[in-house]
Order: C-alpha cells, then structure tokens, then sequence
C-alpha cells in the first residue's frame, strides 16, 4: 500500500520529462527575482547603511527582522543575511548565525504550540493514499536515519519560503528539537555563506552596479549563480532519488497501521 501510495504521487522515475520544464521555470523565476533585487539594490543597500549606523540598536533591529522572516507569512531571509553581510562584513555571520537560530526556533515552537491540531485534521480529510504518503514521510523524518538528511535537503531548497519550512516542521512533523536545529543549521549554512559573501562583496566594492561592473565583482558572482544552479538541480534529482527509491525501503507496514487502506 504504501509504495502504491508514493508510486501515485511521485512516480517511479528519479528524472521525468516535465521535472526538466520545472526546473527551468524556477530558475527562470529566480533569475527574474535578482534582476529585481539589483534594480533596487541602492535604496536596500542604503536601508543597511542606516540599519548599521544605529549601533547596537541596529544589531537588534537585525534580530527582530530575523523573527519577522521566519514567521509562516515571512519572506526574504536570503536578501536579508546579504543585508547583515553589507553592514558587518563577514563579522555579520554572528547576528545571522544567532538570528536565523533564534527565528526558526521560535517559528517551529509557535506553530507546533497553535497549529498542531488543524494540519492534523487537514491531513485526516486527505484522500487515503495521499494521507498515507504523508504519514509515511513524516515517520522517516522523526524517526529513521535517514530522516536527518531528508530535514537537511528540506532546509536547502530553494523553492519554499524560510517561514514556511519552519511552519511545516513545527506543525507537521513530531520531529525532536535537537535533530531539527541541527538539520537546519546544516541545510542553511550554504546559504548563509553565499549570502553573506554577495554582501561582504558589495560592500567592499561599493555598490552592486560596480560588483557587476568590475572583472572581479563579475567573477564572485559567476560563481556563486553556478554553484547555486548545479545545487538546485542537484538537490532536485536528489530529492527525487529519495521519494522514489529510497523512501519506499525505509518505510514498514506496521509505522502505518494507524492509516486506513484504500479500500475503506
């Protein structure tokens, strides 16, 4: 039952025709959103500049902006760790380190607190197939090996929202406090030092027009778009290599007798 369940929702392919138009489409998309972010990079850049002028007082509002973007309706954590990098430097990896803990902490309590019982109705009124995936997937994240690696892939993907990922695991998964701060920290830290360089980068340069103006701005910036281009696809295929090989194999009938066949 279970790997017919899967089997529906996943395929039993790793790589499929329309898994290539979806990932140009997101990289289309992404591609779209940094000609935004370098449209108006001065006026963020100079919000920065203000934010890191205040003193200590800037380092708070930085943490309270780690909260806001950790939160299930928060957006932007990427754009702000580069912000954190444009006024600190690489000292900044501090206030995110801090921030971004303390945010998906905070975010993963409030939700398992307040949220716990409505996703858990919602998952009841799925169909019995999906629910069963659901259970299933939510059983290897708590409790197998494999678990950690399918939290960690999770955390780096580059699709879903901060806030989202940490309202999902908090309502969602029984998963312990120190498997998921652990699992984000190693699914996030890509992100925060390539970030933090795009800031750090800017910063010593003098503003974003230069970054791309200059061989060396150039350069920085050809790199972290390829490294971050061969990680999207690789973590898709990988990811797809999990939900069709791997996580049928992992799975026990008897994890999921709570879970109704099909036929009822």
């Amino acid at each position: 039952r279970i790997i017919s369940a899967l089997a529906e929702v996943h395929g039993t392919s790793v790589c499929r025709a329309r898994d290539a138009l979806f990932i140009t489409l997101c990289i289309a998309l992404l591609a779209l959103l940094f000609w935004l972010f370098s449209a108006f990079s001065d006026e963020i850049f100079v919000v920065s500049k203000f934010i890191r002028d205040l003193g200590w007082s800037g380092h708070l509002m930085y943490f309270a902006l780690f909260i806001w973007v950790g939160l299930p309706f928060g957006y932007n954590w990427s754009t702000l760790v580069g912000l954190v990098g444009f006024s600190y430097g690489w000292a900044g990896l501090i206030d995110t380190h801090i921030g971004t803990i303390a945010s998906y902490l905070f975010t993963f309590a409030l939700t398992r607190w307040c949220c716990k019982e409505r996703v858990e109705s919602w998952v009841e009124r799925l169909g019995p197939k999906k629910r069963q995936y659901f259970l299933a997937a939510r059983h290897v994240i708590d409790n197998e090996p494999a678990g950690f690696l399918m939290l960690a892939l999770l955390r780096g993907n580059p699709v879903s929202t901060f806030g989202l990922e940490n309202s999902f695991l908090g309502a969602f998964c029984h998963v312990s406090i120190g498997r998921y701060i652990c699992a984000s920290y190693v699914g996030l830290f890509r992100n925060l030092i390539m970030c933090t360089n795009v800031g750090v980068l800017v910063r010593t340069v003098g503003s974003f027009d230069e970054v791309v103006a200059s061989a060396e701005g150039r350069r920085e910036m050809f790199i972290n778009v390829t490294v971050w281009v061969v990680f999207f696809i690789g973590l898709f295929v990988f990811s797809r290599y999990l939900m069709v090989r791997v996580l049928p194999r992992l799975i026990s009938e008897g994890a999921l007798q709570e879970v109704k066949s099909p036929a009822h």
